[in-house]
């Protein structure tokens, strides 16, 4: 009797244990190696993640022993959505990476009082991508050519900071651009385009693009924001049209080969340091009579460092 007792409790633990054992492999042959599913295989593996605050899904914390020249972020990680990075230090990876494919449950924004505030500086690091693709399935982002918009292409998000076209048209209905200069910082560019269309952008969005030596400003702009073209050293003219009311801050500093400016007859702000450093500026003119420059409001320090010495009216000239 205490043999058959032993035995019955021998089978009994066989059976859990291989119960157990077809539920463990049944989890692992369905997430694979590194928690990502049989599926999705020729995605890239090897990076860091972690359950978000309510673990409904999975970011990215870091690189880990990836080094894939095209990162292609997996649709899930343990059976879960992969939503997004949340890390900016990325040793090495920022040099070898060529090419980013993000998923279709992916984000680059998180809301705030029901307004996309964009978090793009992991972007940013990726010096030598050259082109971000996203699925189509995402509902929220789309790419064209490698630029990335929001799904309604309204408003351009991301220039990849090693695209290396020389010239580039922003597409008819575009009205935002955001602060694209902050985290691209592109070095090829030439030759920009604006859209009629388009009604604002972000601070300090082309900041940096060293080779962009034209723009074309079309009127319908509103303002220029903060910081927009700072620091375009290429840069030669530029003529801001009359819809536009404000120069903000910054707006063109340290543009040192910038030498003259057409000024839109409805400004009626220019903001500190907006030409703060052009010392190659020489001539600038405005759209409007003496009486309508001298009641713009101008922040001190505007044309700091600038060797122009007057401003050219429709009729007459004012000493600056």
């Amino acid at each position: 009797m205490k043999k058959f007792l032993l035995k019955l409790l021998l089978c009994v633990l066989l059976i859990c244990t291989s119960a157990i054992c077809f539920i463990g492999c049944s989890e692992d042959g369905a997430n694979g190696k590194d928690g990502i599913s049989v599926e999705q295989e020729s995605f890239s593996k090897g990076l860091v993640y972690q359950a978000n605050s309510d673990r409904t899904g999975y970011v990215i914390t870091g690189i880990g022993t990836n080094t894939d020249k095209v990162l292609k972020i997996p649709e899930t990680y343990n059976g879960l959505p992969v939503t997004g990075f949340a890390f900016y230090d990325m040793p090495y990876a920022d040099t070898y990476i060529q090419k980013l494919e993000l998923p279709k449950n992916f984000m680059l924004h998180e809301e705030y009082d029901g307004k996309k505030v964009y978090n793009l500086e992991f972007l940013g690091y990726l010096e030598a991508v050259e082109e971000i693709v996203i699925s189509e399935d995402n509902p929220y982002y789309k790419y064209v050519d490698g630029v990335v918009y929001s799904k309604d292409g309204k408003t351009l998000i991301f220039y990849a900071k090693n695209k290396q076209n020389a010239s580039f048209t922003v597409p008819d209905g575009v009205e935002t651009i955001e602060h694209v200069g902050y985290y691209s910082s592109n070095i090829y560019l030439e030759y920009l385009t604006l859209p009629s269309s388009l009604k604002e952008t972000g601070g300090a969005t082309f900041a940096c693009f060293t080779s962009l030596k034209e723009v074309v400003i079309p009127n319908g702009l509103e303002s220029i924001a903060n910081d927009t073209f700072s620091l375009c050293t290429s840069l030669t003219s530029i003529t801001i049209p009359d819809s536009v009311t404000s120069i903000g801050y910054q707006a063109f500093y340290y543009c040192t080969s910038l030498t003259s400016v057409t000024i839109g007859n409805g400004v009626t702000r220019i903001d500190s340091n907006a030409f703060q450093e052009c010392t190659a500026l020489s001539s600038i003119t405005f759209n409007g009579t003496v009486d309508e420059w001298n009641a713009i409001a101008k922040v001190l320090d505007w044309n700091s460092d600038v060797p122009a010495t007057k401003i050219i009216c429709s009729d007459g000239e004012v000493a600056i």
